[in-house]
C-alpha cells in the first residue's frame, strides 16, 4: 500500500511542478483542473496495482459483500468488492476491500464474509482522510455511473506536499502554513465493480440460424439422444463459431415467460431477444452501451421494428429509485455489459478445507488421453495403466479423504478387506478408468490385468479396478440341467448356459461375445460321481471350443450381437451332451448336480460363475468386460425321465444371499456385479426370471425388481417380460416372451440407458465426470441383513440406498463393517451437481448434523477443482488449446458477484438432458404429444425455482470455486416455504443443497420427485460450471480526483473535482509453461462523469 501511494505522490508531484513552471500563464482554475486530474490518475494508478496484487497468484477471489444497511434511502442495494488471498505461509485468508481507505477485515482461516459495517473503518494509514460521506451535501454533488446504482462508501486518499514548496498561487482566507506540516494539497477516491458479474450480450443468448428459435428445444421422443457428450452450457460446433452458449437472454427479458413454442410468444419481446442474439448482432455487441444503439435502430432481419428512444430517455422512462420503468431495458442495463476480452487462466488446485497442497497444477485429462492414444484408437495398456495410475495418486495427493468413499470397496482380490490402503487405492484407480474410458475411442474397459484376466483366469485376483466403456454387461444368467436320453446303464444329460446381455450405454454396441463353460460341481449318478471340468472326455455332442483366440479356459462358440441403447437381448449357447456311466444296469432313476458346500442340508455348488468376454467390431482381441469375483450360488438338483429340466438362475447386481440366510438387498445395477464381494442368490425361474426384460420377480420387496428410477441416480424403467414363464420346459430364448416394446428397441425404450459414455476423444468440460460410475459400497444398515422373515416395514428401502445417512455409518468402518460393506453396491455416479450422499456431503452450518463431514474433501464435486480439459472451445487441430496447462474465461460470470437475475439467466431454461423426465413419478409417462416437463412457465418471479437458486447461491457467499456452489449453496427455511405455496414447482428441502435435489416420499418407498436421470439432475449446476468463475480480470472503477485547500479554520475546501468512469482488462502475459509473467492493466473503456 505504502509503494502504491507514494507513487501516486510522484505523479502528483511531479504535475505540480509542471503547474508552477507555467503559473505566469495559466490561471489558478485550469491548475486545479489539471490537480484534480493528476489526483484521478493516481487514483487509477493505486486501483491497478490494487487488482493486480489481487489476482496474482491466480486463486485469489473476489466477491460482493453487502453493506449495512443492505439498502440505501432508494431501497437500492448497497454493496462492495472485496478481493480474498490464501497466504500460505500463515494459512490465513487475507481480504482486501476494492474501495479506496477502507480497513481490511481481520484475517481467517476459512473463507466467508467480512464482519458487519466493515466498510465504516478506516485503513490505519497516514494517507487515509475522512470518508466521502462525512459531508452528506458534498457526498451527492459528486456523480454517480448511473441513477440506480447507490453509492459506495469509501475514503479520501490525501496527497500531501511539503509546506516550504510553493504551489500555485494562494487565495485569501487559506490556513496559514506550518513550516513542519505537509500540506494537503489533493486527493482521491475511487470504487471498483466487477463487470464479470453482469452478462456479456457478445457471448449470451443461442446464436442459431432460425430467428424462431428463442431457446434450446429437448429431444422429446422423437429422436435418439445425441451420442455427443452431454454438455449444459456449451454448444460443440466442430465448425468453432459462436460454440458458448452460456446463458438465456431470454430468462434475463422474461422471467416470467418460457419460449416453449414462438408462436405463444409476445412478438416485440421475441423480436427484441432475435434482435440482441442474432450472429450480425454479436458482431456490434462490443461497448457496453451498444445494446441501445442495437435496439433503436430497426432490424428487417429480425424483423425488429425499433426502439422508440422515449423508452430510454423520456420524462417517465426512470422509476424513483433511478432503475428504468421498463422491464426489459431495466434488466438489459442492469445486468449487461459488452464486449469483454477473453483470456486464459492457470489451472491451479484451491486452497481451502479438505484439501492438501493447493497452488499446484491441476491435470488435464486430454493430454492423458493424448499420451495413452485413446484420441485416435484403442489404448495402449501399459501406458494406460500408468495414467490411472498418476490420476489416482493425483487425487490421494490433494484429497487425502477422498479414498474414504470406498467403504468395502473389495479389489484387489489378493489383498484382505482390512488392507484399506491398497483397497482405497484401488478405488481412485476405478474413478480414474472411468474418467478415461467415458472419452476415449476404443470400446474395451481399462483393467489393469491385461483383457482383464482373459489369458490367465489366476490373474483376476490381482485385478484392481475397471473403467466402464461401451461394451455389454450380464443382465440375467442360467444354467439348464437337462436329461436327456436314458440309455439303461448310461445317460445322456446336458448342460446349456444362456446369457441375457444389456446394454446400458448411448452407444450401439456392436462386435462378438463368448462366456465361458464353468461348471466346477460334480454330477452324481448312482455311486458314481464326475466331476464335470474334468469330465470333458464323457462330452458327446458340443464341446466348447479348447481354443479361442486370447482366452484361456474352456469358452463358447463366439455370437455376433449388435445392440442398440438399453436394448435386451437372450442369447443361447451350444448344449454341451455328457454321456454318464451308472454302473449296474437298469437303475439309474436321475443324475444330480452338486457341490460340496452343506448348507441345511443342501450340497450346494459355490465355486462357479460366469464370464463374459468382448470383442468390438473391428478388432481381434477378446476382453473379459463382465464376472462377479465371487462364486455364483447354485442349487443341488436332480433331473430325471420325469423331471427332465431344471434351471439355475442368477440376476447380477439385485439380490445375494446363501440359502435364503443373511440376504443383502441391492438396486440391481448390473454395472456393480463385477465388484459386489458375495454369492448372487439363486432365482426361482417361473416366478422370479425374466428373459427379454428388465429384470422383475413378483414380490413387492426392493431385491424383487431392478427399479431403475428409484435407483440412487434415478432414471426411467424399462418394461420387463410381461408374464410367468409358465413352463420349466420353456427356454428362456424363447423370442415369444419378448415385450413388445423391447423387440423393437423403439427411442423412448433407448432413452433409458444409464450410462452415458462420450468416446469422442477428448473432454469439453469437468461437469462430464458425472456420467462416471462410481462404486462406492456400503451396506445402508452398517451389518443388520435383510432376512426373509423379517417384517415388510423391516426390510430395506430404495431410500437408504439413495443417501447414506452419516448417523449410521462411519467412514472409518471396522472389519466386520468391511465384510457387510463389500456386498452392496450399485446405482451411483458421481454426484457433480446433484445432492450428494450426506455421508460426503460437508455441512457449513455453524452446528453440523451429526457424523456430516466439515469439508468437501469427501465429495465428488471436489474433482472438478482437481483435473480441467484445457480450451473448450478448442478445434480438434489445436492440440495445445485442450492439453496444455491452460484454461478459457470467456464470457464467464463471477458466482460471487453476480445478481439474481444474472445467475438466473445462467442456469434457468428448459431441461433437455432427459427427453423422459417427469414431474412425478405418478405421473404418465411423456411422449412427443404431450411431453412432461419438470416446470410449467413461470407465474410468480418470487417463486420460481430459478430466482430461488440464484437467492440461494447469494446467500451463500463466497464459493472458493464454482464447484462448491454445488454443495454450499443450500436453501433458506423462507424459501422451503415459499415453494410449498406453488404445486407446480418441484420439492426442495431447507438446509439442503438446491442444485439437482430429489424427494424421496418417506411414507411412499415407490414416488419420487421428480423422476428424471442423473444427468437431467445435474443440468442446471453444469449450466452454471460450464460458464463460471470465482474471480475476475474486467472491473468497472470509478475514480474521483479533487484539488482542496485548506481554510483558515480547518475546513477543506474542495477548488476542482473529476471523476471518470474506466473498464479495466488486468490482461496476464505469461510465460511459455503457463506461469504469470506480469500483468498489465489495460483501459478498455473510459468516459467522463
Amino acid at each position: 500500500m505504502t509503494l502504491v501511494i507514494l507513487a501516486a505522490v510522484t505523479i502528483l508531484v511531479v504535475g505540480l511542478y509542471g503547474i508552477v513552471s507555467r503559473e505566469s500563464q495559466t490561471s489558478a482554475s485550469y491548475d486545479a483542473v489539471d490537480q484534480a486530474d493528476l489526483a484521478m490518475q493516481s487514483g487509477l494508478e493505486h486501483v491497478g496495482a490494487l487488482l493486480k496484487g489481487s489476482l496474482a497468484d491466480e486463486l485469489g477471489v473476489v466477491f460482493s459483500v453487502p453493506l449495512t444497511p443492505a439498502v440505501d434511502e432508494k431501497q437500492r442495494p448497497r454493496e462492495m468488492l472485496v478481493a480474498a488471498n490464501y497466504d500460505v505461509s500463515s494459512k490465513l485468508w487475507k481480504y482486501q476491500p476494492l474501495a479506496s481507505g477502507v480497513a481490511r477485515p481481520v484475517d481467517g482461516d476459512k473463507l466467508k464474509m467480512p464482519p458487519a459495517q466493515f466498510e465504516k473503518l478506516p485503513a490505519k494509514d497516514p494517507t487515509v482522510g475522512p470518508s466521502v460521506e462525512v459531508n452528506e451535501l458534498e457526498a451527492r454533488r459528486l456523480p454517480a455511473p448511473e441513477p440506480w446504482m447507490a453509492r459506495v462508501p469509501r475514503y479520501w486518499m490525501q496527497m500531501t506536499l511539503p509546506s516550504e514548496e510553493k504551489t500555485p498561487q494562494g487565495e485569501e482566507g487559506e490556513q496559514e502554513e506550518d513550516p513542519n506540516a505537509e500540506k494537503l494539497v489533493a486527493r482521491y477516491s475511487f470504487y471498483v465493480e466487477d463487470l464479470q458479474s453482469k452478462l456479456s450480450l457478445a457471448n449470451s443468448g443461442i446464436h442459431d440460424s432460425d430467428r424462431d428459435l428463442p431457446h434450446f428445444q429437448p429431444d422429446l421422443v422423437d429422436t435418439l439422444t445425441p451420442l455427443i457428450p452431454n454438455l449444459p452450457g456449451i454448444k460443440v460446433d466442430p465448425g468453432g463459431r459462436w460454440r458458448r452458449q452460456p446463458t438465456s437472454v431470454w430468462t434475463l427479458l422474461r422471467p416470467d415467460l418460457e419460449p416453449i413454442n414462438a408462436d405463444a410468444l409476445p412478438k416485440t419481446v421475441n423480436a427484441m431477444h432475435r434482435r440482441l442474439t442474432a450472429i450480425n448482432s454479436k458482431r456490434l455487441a462490443f461497448s457496453p452501451e451498444m445494446w441501445r444503439e442495437l435496439l433503436i435502430t430497426p432490424d428487417p432481419l429480425t424483423n425488429w421494428p425499433g426502439l422508440d428512444i422515449v423508452r430510454l430517455n423520456g420524462p417517465e422512462a426512470r422509476l424513483a429509485n433511478g432503475s428504468l420503468a421498463d422491464p426489459q431495458l431495466r434488466a438489459l442495463e442492469e445486468n449487461t455489459t459488452g464486449y469483454l476480452k477473453p483470456y486464459d487462466e492457470l489451472a491451479l488446485v484451491p486452497h481451502g478445507p479438505g484439501f492438501a497442497n493447493g497452488g499446484e497444477r491441476k491435470k488435464n485429462l486430454n493430454e492423458y488421453l493424448i499420451k495413452i492414444g485413446a484420441n485416435t484408437s484403442q489404448t495402449d495398456h501399459q501406458k494406460m495403466t500408468d495414467a490411472v495410475d498418476e490420476i489416482a495418486a493425483h487425487i490421494d495427493r490433494h484429497l487425502p479423504d477422498f479414498s474414504k468413499r470406498a467403504g468395502g470397496y473389495p479389489l484387489p482380490r489378493s489383498q484382505v478387506i482390512t488392507q484399506r490402503d491398497k483397497h482405497q487405492m484401488a478405488y481412485l484407480k476405478n474413478l480414474a478408468a472411468g474418467m478415461l474410458d467415458y472419452a476415449d475411442k476404443d470400446s474395451y474397459p481399462s483393467i489393469n490385468v491385461a483383457k482383464g484376466g482373459a489369458g490367465n483366469e489366476n490373474d483376476e485376483a490381482n485385478i484392481e479396478y475397471r473403467g466402464m466403456d461401451s461394451f455389454p454387461l450380464v443382465n440375467e444368467y442360467w444354467q439348464r440341467h437337462r436329461f436327456e436320453t436314458y440309455l439303461g446303464r448310461e445317460v445322456e444329460v446336458s448342460l446349456t448356459d444362456y446369457v441375457e446381455l444389456w446394454n446400458p450405454t448411448n452407444h450401439p454396441i456392436k462386435g462378438r461375445i463368448t462366456c465361458c463353460f464353468e461348471y466346477r460341481g460334480e454330477f452324481s449318478v448312482n455311486s458314481r460321481t464326475y466331476p464335470v471340468m474334468s469330465s470333458m472326455a464323457n462330452v458327446v455332442r458340443g464341446r466348447p471350443p479348447s481354443t479361442t483366440p486370447g482366452l484361456s479356459g474352456m469358452w463358447f462358440g463366439e455370437k455376433v450381437i449388435d445392440l442398440q441403447p438399453n436394448e435386451i437381448i437372450v442369447l443361447a449357447f451350444d448344449p454341451v451332451v455328457f454321456k454318464l456311466d451308472g454302473g449296474a444296469l437298469g437303475n439309474v432313476a436321475g443324475v444330480r448336480y452338486k457341490g460340496d458346500n452343506v448348507t441345511d442340508g443342501f450340497n450346494d455348488e459355490r465355486t462357479s460363475r460366469y464370464r463374459l468376454a468382448f470383442c468390438p467390431e473391428g478388432s481381434a482381441d477378446f476382453t473379459v468386460v463382465d464376472l462377479p469375483f465371487a462364486p455364483l450360488e447354485r442349487y443341488e438338483m436332480t433331473t430325471s425321465l420325469s423331471n427332465r429340466q431344471r434351471f439355475n438362475v442368477n440376476q447380477p447386481g439385485l439380490a445375494y444371499r446363501v440359502r435364503d440366510k443373511k440376504w443383502a438387498f441391492n438396486v440391481g445395477d448390473t454395472r456393480a456385479a463385477y465388484y459386489i464381494d458375495y454369492h448372487q442368490e439363486v432365482i426361482d425361474y417361473d416366478d422370479g426370471s425374466s428373459p427379454w426384460g428388465r429384470n422383475f420377480r413378483r414380490f413387492d420387496n426392493l431385491a424383487g425388481e431392478a427399479r431403475t428410477y428409484l435407483w440412487p441416480d434415478g432414471g426411467h424403467n424399462s418394461l420387463p417380460c410381461p408374464t410367468r414363464i409358465g413352463s420349466v420346459l420353456r427356454n428362456p430364448d424363447d423370442i415369444t416372451m419378448r415385450n413388445e416394446v423391447n423387440a423393437n428397441n423403439n427411442v423412448a425404450e433407448r432413452q433409458k440407458f444409464v450410462q452415458r459414455i462420450s468416446n469422442v476423444g477428448r473432454f469439453y468440460s469437468m461437469s462430464e465426470l458425472g456420467h462416471i460410475f462410481d462404486p462406492i459400497m456400503w451396506s445402508p444398515r452398517n451389518t443388520i441383513w435383510s432376512d426373509s422373515d423379517m417384517l415388510p416395514g423391516d426390510l430395506l428401502r430404495y431410500d437408504e440406498h439413495a443417501d447414506l445417512n452419516p448417523e449410521i455409518l462411519s467412514t472409518d468402518p471396522k472389519s466386520n463393517e468391511l465384510d457387510a460393506h463389500k456386498r452392496f453396491c450399485g446405482g451411483n455416479s458421481l454426484r457433480i451437481g446433484r445432492v450428494e450422499h450426506s455421508l460426503f456431503r460437508p455441512d457449513y452450518r455453524d452446528k453440523p448434523d451429526k457424523g456430516r463431514p466439515l469439508n468437501r474433501g469427501m465429495a465428488a464435486t471436489s474433482l472438478l477443482d482437481l483435473f480441467h480439459c484445457g480450451d473448450p472451445n478448442a478445434l480438434e487441430t489445436d492440440t495445445q488449446r485442450y492439453t496444455g496447462p491452460l484454461t478459457r474465461i470467456d464470457g464467464h460470470v463471477n458466482v460471487n458477484t453476480a445478481s439474481r437475475e444474472t445467475l438466473r439467466a445462467v442456469v434457468a431454461g428448459r431441461l433437455a438432458a432427459d427427453p423422459l423426465l417427469k414431474k412425478d413419478s405418478m405421473d404418465p409417462d411423456p411422449d412427443s404429444k404431450k411431453p412432461t416437463v419438470l416446470l410449467a412457465p413461470s407465474r410468480n418471479r418470487t417463486e420460481a425455482q430459478a430466482d430461488i437458486i440464484a437467492t440461494a447461491i447469494i446467500e451463500n457467499r463466497p464459493y472458493i470455486t464454482p464447484a462448491e456452489v454445488a454443495e454450499k449453496a443450500i436453501l433458506s427455511a423462507k424459501d422451503e416455504e415459499n415453494l410449498k405455496k406453488d404445486d407446480e414447482l418441484p420439492p426442495l428441502k431447507a438446509n439442503w443443497p438446491v442444485f439437482g435435489y430429489t424427494k424421496r416420499d418417506p411414507n411412499d418407498d415407490r414416488r419420487v420427485i421428480p423422476e428424471w436421470s442423473d444427468a437431467a439432475a445435474e443440468e442446471l449446476f453444469s449450466r452454471l460450471y460450464n460458464n463460471s468463475t470465482v474471480r475476475s480480470r474486467h472491473f468497472q472503477v470509478v475514480v474521483t480526483g479533487q484539488t482542496v485547500k485548506i481554510g483558515r479554520e480547518g475546513n477543506t475546501r474542495v477548488v476542482a473535482t473529476r471523476s471518470r468512469l474506466f473498464h479495466l482488462f488486468v490482461r496476464p502475459v505469461r510465460n511459455a509453461d503457463g506461469t504469470l509473467q506480469k500483468q498489465e492493466v489495460e483501459i478498455t473503456y473510459s468516459r467522463p462523469l
